[in-house]
Formats: C-alpha cells, sequence, structure tokens
C-alpha cells in the first residue's frame, strides 16, 4: 500500500513538472509571523507512516505562515542500495538512485504541499551523500509545486543558496531569510561572499537556515560531572546544555565547539537574528554564544533510536527581531493509535549555591556509584 502511495505522488508530481519554482513575496498581515522548521525526514522511496503523519500534524497542530525544510530529505543508504534476501548490499545505477529520490521527495512535501502554505528546503549532507549531484537536486526540488527557490544556481559548486523576503502589508522588507547550502560539512568561503554581498542592507534583520550547524553551536554547552542530569559523554567529556545561554533539550552528542568563518561574518553583519539547523537529530534547542543566536531541530526521521520533532518560531509583527522558539516532540506511532505531536518543555537543573551545591553533588555522586 506504502508504495503505491509513493507512486502516485510520484505520478502527481510528474504532472506538475510545468510548473517553474518560484520566489513569493511574504506578508505579514497577521499580529504575528509563524515559521515551523522540520529536519531530517531522511527517507527512502518507500517512507514511514510515522515520518509524514508528524509532518502533517505538525503543520495543523501550528498553522504556520511558511515551512522550512532543514536538510537530510534521503537516507543515502537506503536510497542509494538494495539489500538483498541473502544479506548481500548492491548498489544502485544513478538513474534508480534519481528515481528513489524523486519518490522519496513526493511523498514526503505531499503533506506540505496540500496544506497551499509557502516552503522552502536547504539540501543535507545525506542528500549529497546519495550520489545525486548538486544539479540534480536542483532539478527534484524545483519540480515541488510551489517551492521556494532561486531562479538559477550561481555557486560554482552548485550549491544552492538563496536569500527571499518577508514583507509588511505596504511591501516593505520585514524580515531577510536565507537558506544555505552546507554541502556534506558547511559553507564554503565562496557562500560567505555571496551572503555578505546579497546582506547589503543590515538594517532588515535576517535568519539563517542550513542543514550543518555552526562549530559555535557546541560553546552552548559546558562541561559537567557525569552524574549530572543531561549529562552526555563525547571524547571522553562529559557535557551538557548550558541553562544559563541556551534552552531546550539535549538527547544525544554533540560536535565539539570550535571556530568558523562563517559565524565570524555573521557576527560582523550584525543583523542575523538567528541561525537554525538539523543535522543533529537528537538535540533540540536554541541560545546565544558571542551576540549570536542558533538553535537545533530534533529529526523526523523514522527510527526508534532517535528524538523525533519540529520546532516553531513565532514573531512580533511590531518589531520582527522579537520572536520566540516553541519545541515540539512527537511519541508514539500511528500503528499503535497514539502518535502525538505536544509542545516540550526545555530541560530546568537545580542551581543551589554555597554548601547546598557541595550537598547536592555529593548526593548526585553517590547515587550515581551505587
Amino acid at each position: 500500500m506504502k508504495k503505491l502511495l509513493a507512486l502516485l505522488c510520484t505520478l502527481a508530481l510528474l504532472l506538475t513538472l510545468a510548473v517553474p519554482a518560484f520566489a513569493v513575496e511574504l506578508r505579514t498581515d497577521a499580529s504575528d509571523y509563524k515559521i515551523l522548521l522540520i529536519a531530517d525526514p531522511q527517507d527512502d522511496e518507500d517512507p514511514a507512516e510515522d515520518m509524514t503523519n508528524l509532518i502533517r500534524t505538525a503543520i495543523a497542530k501550528t498553522q504556520p505562515d511558511l515551512i522550512v525544510c532543514l536538510g537530510d530529505m534521503v537516507e543515502d543508504s537506503d536510497v542509494a542500495k538494495r539489500r538483498e534476501a541473502d544479506g548481500t548490499v548492491t548498489e544502485l545505477p544513478y538513474e534508480e538512485i534519481y528515481k528513489n529520490c524523486e519518490q522519496a521527495l513526493a511523498f514526503e512535501f505531499a503533506p506540505i504541499i496540500e496544506s497551499g502554505i509557502p516552503y522552502t528546503t536547504v539540501i543535507g549532507n545525506n542528500d549529497y551523500q546519495s550520489g545525486i549531484t548538486a544539479q540534480d537536486w536542483y532539478r527534484l526540488v524545483s519540480a515541488l509545486p510551489g517551492i521556494i527557490l532561486p531562479e538559477r544556481i550561481v555557486n560554482s559548486e552548485g550549491r544552492i543558496d538563496n536569500m527571499f523576503a518577508v514583507r509588511n502589508a505596504d511591501g516593505t522588507e520585514a524580515l531577510r531569510i536565507f537558506t544555505m547550502d552546507t554541502g556534506k560539512k558547511g559553507v564554503t568561503n565562496e557562500q560567505i561572499e555571496w551572503f555578505e554581498k546579497t546582506n547589503d542592507d543590515r538594517s532588515i534583520p535576517a535568519l539563517v537556515f542550513q542543514h550543518v550547524p555552526m562549530k559555535e553551536i557546541g560553546y552552548l554547552f559546558k562541561t559537567c560531572f557525569p552524574w549530572d542530569e543531561g549529562a552526555i559523554k563525547k571524547d571522553g567529556i562529559y557535557k551538557r546544555l548550558n541553562t544559563k545561554i541556551a534552552v531546550g533539550n539535549n538527547n544525544g552528542e554533540l560536535e565539539n565547539a570550535g571556530h568558523t568563518a562563517q559565524f565570524r561574518s555573521i557576527r560582523k553583519c550584525g543583523n542575523v537574528i538567528g541561525v537554525f539547523s538539523g543535522h543533529v537529530h537528537d538535540i533540540s534547542m536554541e541560545g546565544t554564544y558571542s551576540g549570536v543566536r542558533m538553535g537545533l531541530v530534533y529529526s523526523d526521521r523514522w527510527n526508534g533510536n532517535y528524538q523525533h520533532g519540529a520546532a516553531l518560531l513565532t514573531f512580533d509583527k511590531a518589531d520582527m527581531r522579537r520572536y520566540t522558539v516553541t519545541q515540539y516532540r512527537y511519541s508514539g506511532t500511528v500503528a499503535d493509535g497514539d502518535a502525538a505531536l505536544e509542545i516540550e518543555e526545555p530541560l530546568s537543573y537545580p542551581a543551589p549555591k554555597g554548601f547546598a551545591y557541595i550537598r547536592y553533588e555529593w548526593q548526585l555522586m553517590c547515587a550515581y556509584l551505587q
């Protein structure tokens, strides 16, 4: 049944190939403006029902004005390989990989297209690791009806970067949205130059959406004791979310912090009010480091080993620099009849001081060692 639905979605998509991708001018006519973020659907030509249900439920629950997919639309090991009955793995020819990616996109974006809400996407590392070229990825996503994309690729590597505006009712720009193609690891110097040139009016607040986060997001975590709540071990060191500068939930590992040219560029520009990414799967959070607000969104990939969810950015129409982040977590399954998408409250750690802190840590350590 699922394969039949995937085929029908693909046929519907093929019928719309004559409809070109276009950039729309979005308007903030309501009292607020909402952007729904989904990340890492990361499925194949036979997608999981809960993955598409998550997207459909998130749209119904949040009623956003814009939807942004943060990349990794396909799982490279699934769309590019076939596992035989005897356990052997067969590498698929390019044409079949392309077709698998096309079917996956048709299925994943069906709930978004049905909603009629403006949307866009970035490309993730797993998308490129599937073997599809940047030019063919542009062809695939351009075929999605109504998607907001650049009219053509200008990057020498074929990366798909874009900028479009959210406009006030009078047509003036209220917010600029940049979508950056991080390839397999991150942005290039060429992309940074494009960003700074395109971000010419720095009196207008800007948002950046991309798949791979900047390494600086690691500074939103701090070292801790192994028995502390939320402690995650990485390279022999225990860390957890630094709730003094960040809010959210940490259920998995994050790469070590570092320094990037992109972060320096964003900080220099001064008008970027947020940089949101996927890629990490098990962390949903946002915080500010060195004046730059950054966030991560749970994965939509349907796998029991990952956290699943979405995030909603809600902007104050009177001042688009002011916005809140609401984190959602998906639980249960469609098959069991208990699937639900609910607001997830951020982690809250006790903060005793002085002798009370020593006693608190001693109690935790004793419990940990038992």
